[in-house]
Order: C-alpha cells, then structure tokens, then sequence
C-alpha cells in the first residue's frame, strides 16, 4: 500500500503542467511557453536573462531592437531604455542573436542559462565585444564639475587607487565604468584647471549602478568654533538666608521666623504678633515647610514666638511669587526652612533660659554617617506671674526631634517628629459678661 503511494506521488509531481518559460514583455510580444511539471518548480532547472542594448563608443541604447533566442525561438524588442528580459529560460548554453535597422546583419552572442541564476549584461551590436557580462559586477556612473563655476568639466582624469582602471570625462562632465567587481573603491580626479587631486569614496554593488557628483575646487578649512552657554536662570524669585544669621538680628528674640520680617517684602500686622506677609499677601497663601513636610502650625497663639527651634535651623528658602513643582499645593509664596543634618562636634547643644519662654537644643554626630537632635520650650510665664497677680496666662510648649542617617551615596533616611501645644484657660475668670467657662486648647503634633 505505501508503495502505491509512493508511486503515485511520484507520477504527480513529474506531470507536466502548463507553466511555461516566457518573457516579462508586454501581450505584443508572446513567446514560446515551455511545460514544466511540479517537480521542476520546487527544484528549479531555468534561469532568466536581463540585458541592456548599447551602442558601442557612445552607450546610447537602442530602441526596438529585436532580441532573439534561436533554440527556443523566443523574442521581444527592447524598450525605451534599450533592455530586454526573458524569464525561466531551461539551464543551457544558447545564442542570442540581436538585430537592428543600424546594422545589416545580426549579431549572435553565445549566453549560458544557469539554474536560479539571472544572467545580466550589456550588448553591443556590431562591436568587437558585443557582451560585458555585469552579473557579478556593477558599474559606476557620474559627472565631474566646478566647485567654483558650477559647470562641467570635460577631459577631467578619473583614476582608481585600488585597481588599474581610468578613463576621463566627455563634453558633460560624464564618466562611466562597467563590470567592477562589488566593493568599496578610491576614486583620484584631477583636472588641468586644478593642481590638486580630489579623492571620493564609492560602493559598488553586484547588478547596480552607483551614481556620484564630484565638484574639483579648492576647499576651505574653518578653525573649529566652540559655542558654549550657561544655563539660564530659573525666573522664580528666591531668597536664601543662614538661620545663624536670623537668630543674631537685634529685636527678633533669637527667633529665625520673626528674623525674616527684616527682609524686603516680608512684613508683619504689628510688633507683637509674627503672621506673615509676603508681597502683600493674605497669611493663608503662604506655605511653611520644614525639611519638605509641610509645617501647619508655625507660631503658639497667632504669632507670639514660633514653634521651630531656631538653633536647629540649617537655613531658610524663600520663594516669593513662584517656586517650584515639588510644593506642590497653589499658593502665593512659600517658605523653605531645612533643619541641621550634620554635626562637627561629638555632642552639643545651646540652652536659653528666658524668664518667658527657657528652651534647648542638643545635637549629636553618630558615626560618620549619622546625625540626631533633639529641642524643646516651654513656658514659664504663668508660673512667675501667678505668683504676683491672680488670673489666667497663656501657655505653650513644643518639641523637635530628628534622626539622618546617609544609608547610601544615593540613599538617605531622615526621621523628623515635632509638636507643638497652645492652652489658654478661662475657668477662672471671674465676670458677669462669661456665663459659663470654656477652655481653649490647641494641639499639632507630626511625625514624619
């Protein structure tokens, strides 16, 4: 049974069918159709043949010329450009005989038929050498001119580096070559009007034509010219000041945050309270930031004294009327302060001892890569006044703490925690106006 098979499969594929080998040429020129069976397609055993009609010396083409293949009897006639095609010609040796009105007899060209191959060439009639096979070869094409006329030059030598070939341009400017071997070439020109060869680099490939434009002229070497600019400056409005410096400014009671009121554009509603105006400015469009976290209470009671230690500060950023997108949130202006990170010293630490408001301030450096500090205040007012009048006193208190540590060159791990307490208690007054007491407690408490 499977030899029956067999048998029958290989009777298919060696029937014939109507494929046949013709040409690519329009329906006025048919030609004879050779059979082949499937066995041929799949294994193919024809070749085609590509050409080009020339004539000799001057490389015009000539025109309905009549191209024959004897042994089979196929023609056509070659186009505008001169070029023939035939396609799936069987593998074997043939003459192709070419005719033209020009010539009284015509001229026949042994070709070989190579299987799946494309045999390319150029013919010319009636020359010496009517066939320059191209298959394996390409040709260069190109024009030599004046760098500074812009015209064409004629009798311009063209020379290779690499091989023994040269020619020289005609009345255009033309050169041509044929059949160089696929590659990367050197081309010399020179001319009589300049006594300096010009070189170029051309690639030629199997079956093309590289097309080159070469101007001779005398070039001209500039000196290299380095434009270089800074980058410009961002348009928004910052300032920058040291907190050493805020806490030294005379009147401001060592506070940094009061300190920044002596700068041009901020200001304060009157001496007593600290609220912020920046560029005139409503209190609530300014935004406080303390190492990037945002700081939603600044001051005990309004603006009294601030909630921040100033001896912890590393500096203050202020960015009036436009900062950057890190913020974040819309506002008019906005304040950057950045605590202290880093410390010269083991362990210290700053104590002011006021009679209204004591605070402190202690640092450490742990390690080389660690820092961490801790403040506080507190007040002290209603305990000294309450033992002279009687009535009730505002109170407050914060504190600060802070853990940095460089995990990395690129990694840092900071820990901040702050706090900050307002009480104010009326149970104790006396009056006929206050039917019944109230206390008032505000509380801010963060970590981060």
């Amino acid at each position: 049974m499977k030899f029956c098979l067999y048998s029958a499969l290989c009777v298919l594929l060696m029937m014939p069918f109507s494929v046949s080998a013709g040409t690519d040429s329009s329906e006025e020129h048919p030609t004879p159709k050779t059979k082949r069976s499937i066995w041929q397609r799949v294994f193919p055993r024809t070749g085609d043949i590509e050409g080009t009609v020339l004539q000799h010396g001057i490389d015009t083409p000539f025109v309905e010329a009549e191209v024959r293949i004897i042994e089979t009897d196929q023609q056509q006639k070659t186009d505008k450009d001169g070029t023939f095609r035939f396609i799936e010609i069987p593998v074997g040796t043939y003459t192709l005989s070419i005719s033209h009105p020009t010539y009284n007899a015509p001229t026949e060209i042994p070709i070989e038929i190579r299987a799946g191959e494309t045999l390319r060439g150029r013919f010319y009639p009636g020359a010496e050498i009517p066939f320059v096979n191209t298959t394996h070869s390409g040709d260069i094409d190109g024009y030599v001119y004046s760098q500074t006329t812009g015209k064409p030059l004629a009798e311009a030598e063209v020379r290779f580096i690499e091989i023994d070939a040269s020619g020289r341009t005609d009345a255009s400017g033309n050169f041509r070559f044929i059949a160089i071997a696929p590659g990367t070439y050197t081309l010399s020109i020179t001319h009589a009007t300049h006594k300096i060869p010009t070189t170029t680099r051309v690639e030629v490939t199997a079956g093309g034509t590289t097309q080159v434009k070469i101007y001779l002229g005398t070039g001209i070497r500039l000196e290299t010219v380095v434009v270089e600019e800074q980058r410009l400056p961002p348009t928004m409005s910052r300032k920058e000041i040291r907190g050493s410096d805020l806490i030294r400014i005379p009147g401001t009671g060592r506070d940094a945050l009061k300190g920044l009121t002596t700068l041009p554009s901020i200001g304060i509603p009157n001496d007593i309270f600290g609220i912020l105006y920046i560029r005139g400015s409503a209190p609530g469009e300014t935004l406080l930031y303390l190492d990037r976290t945002p700081l939603g209470y600044p001051f005990h009671f309004g603006g009294l004294v601030s909630t921040i230690n100033s001896d912890s500060i590393e500096d203050i950023r202020i960015y009036a009327g436009g900062y950057g997108v890190e913020f974040g949130l819309d506002s008019q202006s906005v304040i950057d302060i950045r605590s202290r990170e880093r410390s010269k010293k083991n362990w210290a630490g700053v104590i002011d001892l006021n009679i209204l408001s004591p605070s402190g301030f202690v640092e450490t450096r742990i390690g080389d890569k660690g820092y961490a500090s801790l403040a506080g205040r507190f007040t002290t007012l209603h305990l000294i006044l309450g033992l002279f009048l009687d009535g009730t006193f505002p109170q407050w208190s914060n504190y600060q703490l802070k853990f940095a540590y460089q995990l990395t060159p690129k990694h840092h791990l900071t820990l901040n925690g702050l706090g900050a307490t307002d009480h104010f208690d009326f149970s104790g007054v006396g009056s006929e106006d206050i039917e019944e007491a109230t206390d008032f407690s505000a509380y801010f408490k963060k970590w981060v």
